[in-house]
C-alpha cells in the first residue's frame, strides 16, 4: 500500500497530467526488468475481460492502463525520460528550487529535439502542414517516421541577443533547409503567435526570412523556475506571454497571469536522435505478421524476424523476450492478436474481427468516433458485440440542431451514418452464424438495448434510405435476440420487461409463435399489470398467440380472486385487446357469484370488443336474471341499451332497462335521456306495454319541464323517438313545442317531425293540424326544383313526405282549408321535380295519385300523371340501350351494318 507521501506525490502527479505507472503495475521505482515482467504477467490474467465478463468496462480500463505502463517501463528511454519528468516534479512538491544550470540554454539545448509538455511524456509538439499540436502517438494515424518526421525542431539563435531565438521546424519543407539552419541562418517554417490585449493566440507556423519584420517568432527561452530540467518560452515581443500547452492537444501563447486548470507553460526537449526509442513493439510485429493476418502463424516465427530482433537490440537493449513473455504481451493486446499456448501460434487478427475488440474495449465516444470512421469494408462485416458497442457509444451523447448551428460543424453525424449504413450486412451476416459461433453472442437483453438505441443515431432530418437501414438493422438484431431466446435452456429465458421491450418493436409479429412458446412460464407467473401490458402491445402488433397466452396466463390467475376482482380484470383484459371468446368462459362461469354492479361493466367491455352474438347472448341472460338493476347508474344503463339496440340477440336486457331507467330519471341528464329515448325505439318490441308506459311517463316528467330550453335538434329527436312508441304524453308535450317553433326547423327536421306527428298523433289532432298548415308557406314559391334542393329535402324526400301524410289526407281528418293548400303546395313541387323521381318513388306518388289517392284532388293531377309516365319511359329506354351491345362489340366481332335489299319497280 502506498504511504501518505506516495499518495502525496501521486496527487501532485496527476494534478500536472503524469500518469504513475509504477502504481498501475504495482511495483516501487527500482524495480528491475524481471520483477516489471512478473508483475505484468500477473495482472494481465487478472484483468484480463473475458475472465471478468460482470465487469468487462473495468476490467478493458485496467488492461489499457496496465499496457501503457508496461509500455514505458519496459522501455529504458522512455522510462527514463518517464523518470525525469516524475523527479521534476517530486522536487517542485517539496519545495526544492532546480539547480542553477552550468551552462546557458544555448549551449544544453540539443541542435535537434523534440518538445514534451510536462507531466505529458507521451506527447509531442507536432506541425501539419502549418498547424501545430501537442498528440500523442495514438491520436494521429500516422506511421513511425511520419509521425515523428514532424516533430522535429531546431532553435535558430538571434545573434547579438541572450537567450532569444526561434523554434524552427525542421521536419518541414519550408524554405531554410537543414543546411541552413546548420549554418545558423534565418529562414524556413518558425512558430508564430500574434498577441494583443490580453488575448491569447494560436501558434502557426510562418516563413521568418533575414530582413523582414519578425516579432511574432522571436523568443526568450529560459529554464523552467519551477521544475528542473525543464524550459519556459516566452514572447520576446510582449513580456509575461508564454508558450503553453492546453490537454488535450491545444498549443497556444498565453499571458502569465491567466491560470487556467491543466495549463503547462513548461517543456521537456528530448534529442532527436532518441526518437527511434519511441517505437513500440506493435510497430514491428504488425509488419512482419501482416502477410499472414487471420492466420495462426508459429511464434518462433515472429521471434526469429530480423525486424523483431533488431527491435530489441536496438530499442529495448535486451534479448528477445522468452514464449512466456510474449504469451503475456499476446493476452494484454487481445485486441489485435490471439495467442494458443498450447501449440504457441499467434495470429494478428482479420480487420473485421479487430475492430469488433477495439470497438467491444472503446470506453467513450471518440474512442468510438475514431474507430468506425479509421474502417473501411470491414466494418460490413462488424462483428455483433463490437455492433453493440458502438451503437451504445454513438447514440449516447447526440447533439441537438441548435448545437449544431451554433458551432457550424458537421457534429457527430459522419460516424452515426456511415456505421449505421453498415449495420444491415454486419447483422445479417450475425443473425446467420452458426449456432456454435452464436454462444458467445451477448445477451437478448443487451441485443434488444441496441435495437432500442438505433433511433439516436438517426439525424434530424433522415432521408428514406437511412430510415430503411435503421429498419432492417432493427429487424436483424430482433431475429438474433429471438434466436437467442429460443436457444436458451432457461426455463424463463426472457422478462416480462424484456418480453415488453419486444413488443415495441414493429417486426416482433413476425416472431410471433416463438416468442408465445418461449414465454410461456415468464407469462404464467407475470403480475396482472404486466400481462395486461402484453396483451395490450401484442393485440397492437396482431401477436394472436402472445396475446392467447397472455389472456390463458391471466385468467388462470383468476383462481381465488373475488368477484369484483375478477370482473375488473376480464373488462381491463378485454380492452387490452385479450381473446374475447376466452373471456366470455371465464366471465359465465364466474358471473353467478357476482352482483349486477360488478357483472355489466365487464358485460359491456366485452360487447365493446365486438364478441360474438352466440357468446353475449348466455352472458346476457346472466345480466338479465339479476334484475331488478336498481345499482345501476345511468351511464351504465345507456351503455346497455345502446348495445341491445344494435345486437338484436340482446333483445332480453330491454325489460330491465327501461324499469332500471324509469325508476329515477331525474338523475339523467337530458342528453343521455334523449338518447336512451331513440334506442328504446328501436328495441320497442321487446318492451311490455307497462313497462313502456311507466318509462315514457318518468322520462316525460323529465324532460317535458325542458323542452322551452333545449335546441331545435334535440327536440326533434325527441319526437321522432317518442313517436316511434305510440301516443303518450310526452309526445303530446314535445309536439306542443315542436309547433310554437316551426319557423326554426329546416326542411329536412320539417319531413323528420312530420313523420313522427303522422305515425305518433290522432289525425284530428290540433298540432298535426297546424303542421300541415304551415308546409304550404315552406313549399310556397319555391321555384323550379332549387330552394328545397338547396335545403337538403330532394324529390325523393317529397315522396316521403306524401306518403307519411297520406292518411290524414284520405280520411279527411284535416280541415279542410288545410288540406287543400297541402295538397297543392306539395302536388306543384312534385310536378316540377318528376324528373328527379327515383323509380320506387315514381310509384308511390302514382299511387296517391289515383282516384283514391291522396292527391286525387290536385288540380294538375293529369299533367304530373303525364310527366311520370314520360320519365318511366325515359328509364326503360336507357336501360334497354345499356344493355345492348355498343357497335363493335359482342365478343370482338365487329358488326358490319345490314344493307337494303332495293325494292324492283
Amino acid at each position: 500500500q502506498p504511504t501518505a507521501e506516495g499518495q502525496l506525490f501521486t496527487a501532485e502527479m496527476a494534478q500536472k497530467g503524469l500518469v504513475n505507472h509504477y502504481a498501475t503495475l504495482e511495483v516501487g521505482e527500482e524495480a528491475d526488468e524481471e520483477t516489471i515482467k512478473k508483475t505484468y504477467r500477473k495482472l494481465v490474467l487478472k484483468w484480463h475481460p473475458d475472465k471478468n465478463p460482470t465487469d468487462r468496462a473495468k476490467a478493458e480500463e485496467q488492461i489499457r492502463l496496465i499496457n501503457a505502463a508496461y509500455a514505458v517501463l519496459s522501455n529504458p528511454t522512455k522510462r527514463e525520460k518517464y523518470d525525469l519528468q516524475r523527479c521534476a516534479v517530486d522536487k517542485n512538491r517539496r519545495g526544492m528550487a532546480p539547480a542553477k544550470p552550468k551552462v546557458s540554454p544555448k549551449m544544453s539545448v540539443p541542435k535537434e529535439f523534440m518538445m514534451q509538455p510536462l507531466g505529458h511524456p507521451d506527447r509531442f509538439l507536432r506541425y501539419d502542414g502549418k498547424k501545430t499540436s501537442v498528440p500523442g502517438r495514438l491520436d494521429v494515424q500516422a506511421k513511425f517516421d511520419d509521425f515523428f518526421q514532424s516533430t522535429k525542431l531546431s532553435l535558430w539563435w538571434v545573434p547579438e541577443v541572450n537567450n532569444q531565438c526561434r523554434i524552427r521546424a525542421l521536419g518541414s519543407k519550408g524554405r531554410g533547409d537543414r543546411r541552413g539552419a546548420a549554418a545558423g541562418l534565418a529562414g524556413g517554417l518558425n512558430l508564430s503567435f500574434r498577441v494583443s490585449g490580453d488575448a491569447e493566440s494560436e501558434v502557426i507556423l510562418i516563413a521568418a526570412e533575414k530582413g523582414k519584420r519578425t516579432e511574432n517568432v522571436d523568443f526568450m527561452v529560459k529554464e523552467s523556475p519551477e521544475y528542473e530540467g525543464a524550459f519556459r518560452f516566452e514572447t520576446a515581443c510582449r513580456r509575461g506571454y508564454y508558450l503553453a500547452f492546453f490537454p488535450p492537444t491545444d498549443l497556444r501563447v498565453v499571458p502569465l497571469l491567466n491560470e487556467v486548470p491543466g495549463r503547462v507553460l513548461d517543456f521537456m526537449l528530448v534529442d532527436f536522435s532518441a526518437s527511434l526509442k519511441y517505437k513500440d513493439l506493435e510497430e514491428v510485429l504488425f509488419p512482419a505478421a501482416e502477410p499472414h493476418r487471420g492466420s495462426f502463424i508459429p511464434l518462433s516465427q515472429l521471434r526469429d524476424c530480423k525486424e523483431v530482433a533488431g527491435y530489441f537490440k536496438k530499442v529495448l537493449q535486451k534479448p528477445v523476450w522468452d514464449a512466456e513473455d510474449f504469451a503475456a504481451y499476446f493476452e494484454g493486446h487481445f485486441v489485435d492478436w490471439e495467442y494458443k499456448a498450447s501449440d504457441q501460434t499467434v495470429r494478428l487478427r482479420p480487420l473485421d474481427e479487430r475492430l469488433g475488440q477495439n470497438l467491444r474495449s472503446a470506453s467513450s465516444t471518440s474512442d468510438a468516433t475514431l474507430a468506425v470512421l479509421s474502417a473501411g469494408d470491414e466494418l460490413a462485416k462488424l462483428p455483433l458485440a463490437g455492433a453493440l458497442r458502438a451503437i451504445k457509444l454513438l447514440s449516447a451523447t447526440k447533439p441537438d440542431v441548435e448545437t449544431k448551428l451554433k458551432s457550424k460543424k458537421p457534429g457527430s453525424e459522419v460516424e452515426r451514418l456511415k456505421l449505421l449504413r453498415s449495420l444491415p450486412d454486419a447483422l445479417s451476416a450475425a443473425a446467420e452464424a452458426p449456432e456454435e459461433q452464436q454462444r458467445g453472442f451477448p445477451s437478448a437483453s443487451e441485443i434488444l438495448d441496441a435495437a432500442e438505441r438505433l433511433s439516436g443515431l438517426m439525424p434530424a432530418e433522415p432521408t428514406p434510405d437511412i430510415v430503411e437501414h435503421r429498419r432492417a438493422a432493427v429487424r436483424s438484431l430482433l431475429d438474433i435476440a429471438v434466436a437467442r431466446i429460443a436457444q436458451s435452456t432457461e426455463s424463463t429465458p426472457l422478462g416480462i420487461e424484456d418480453l415488453l421491450r419486444v413488443l415495441r418493436l414493429p417486426a416482433a409479429a413476425s416472431h410471433d409463435a416463438t416468442l408465445s412458446k418461449a414465454c410461456a412460464v415468464t407469462l404464467a407467473k407475470a403480475n396482472r399489470a404486466s400481462l395486461l401490458q402484453v396483451v395490450q402491445k401484442a393485440a397492437a402488433l396482431g401477436c394472436e398467440s402472445i396475446v392467447q397466452t397472455a389472456t390463458d396466463a391471466a385468467v388462470n390467475g383468476l383462481d381465488g380472486a373475488s368477484p369484483e376482482d375478477s370482473a375488473a380484470a376480464i373488462a381491463s383484459l378485454a380492452r387490452s385487446g385479450s381473446r374475447t371468446e376466452r373471456l366470455a368462459e371465464a366471465l359465465q362461469v364466474r358471473g353467478t357469484t357476482m352482483s349486477i354492479c360488478v357483472l355489466a361493466p365487464a358485460f359491456l367491455a366485452l360487447y365493446e370488443r365486438e364478441l360474438g352474438q352466440d357468446a353475449l347472448r348466455p352472458l346476457a341472460e346472466s345480466l338479465a336474471a339479476k334484475a331488478p338493476w336498481s345499482g345501476l347508474g345511468p351511464e351504465t344503463l345507456l351503455s346497455l341499451a345502446m348495445a341491445a339496440a344494435k345486437v338484436s340477440s340482446l333483445g332480453i336486457l330491454w325489460g330491465p332497462v327501461a324499469e332500471a331507467a324509469a325508476v329515477d330519471t331525474q338523475k339523467w341528464a337530458v342528453p343521455d335521456l334523449v338518447r336512451l329515448l331513440l334506442a328504446v325505439a328501436r328495441g320497442k318490441e321487446h318492451l311490455k306495454p307497462d313497462s313502456k308506459e311507466v318509462l315514457l311517463t318518468s322520462v316525460g316528467s323529465r324532460l317535458a319541464p325542458n323542452f322551452a330550453d333545449m335546441a331545435v335538434a334535440e327536440l326533434v329527436k325527441v319526437l321522432v323517438a317518442s313517436s316511434g312508441l305510440g301516443a303518450s304524453t310526452l309526445l303530446q308535450a314535445a309536439a306542443k313545442e315542436v309547433v310554437i317553433r316551426l319557423s326554426d326547423l329546416s326542411l329536412p327536421q320539417l319531413l323528420l317531425i312530420t313523420q313522427g306527428f303522422a305515425q305518433g298523433l290522432a289525425a284530428n289532432d290540433v298540432a298535426l293540424q297546424q303542421l300541415l298548415e304551415f308546409w304550404p308557406g315552406k313549399l310556397k314559391g319555391v321555384g323550379a326544383a332549387s330552394k328545397t334542393m338547396d335545403a337538403g329535402l330532394s324529390a325523393d324526400h317529397l315522396a316521403k313526405l306524401l306518403v307519411a301524410v297520406s292518411p290524414i289526407l284520405k280520411t279527411g281528418a284535416a280541415p279542410g282549408q288545410a288540406r287543400i293548400g297541402f295538397i297543392k303546395a306539395l302536388g306543384r313541387e312534385l310536378l316540377m321535380r318528376a324528373l328527379e323521381l327515383s323509380e320506387p318513388s315514381q310509384a308511390l306518388v302514382q299511387a296517391e295519385l289515383a282516384e283514391d289517392g291522396a292527391l286525387a284532388s290536385f288540380p294538375r293531377r293529369a299533367e304530373l300523371l303525364s310527366a311520370l309516365m314520360q320519365q318511366a319511359r325515359a328509364q326503360k329506354a336507357s336501360r334497354k340501350a345499356s344493355r345492348s351491345p355498343s357497335p363493335g362489340g359482342g365478343g370482338g366481332a365487329t358488326a358490319k351494318p345490314s344493307k337494303k335489299k332495293k325494292r324492283r319497280r
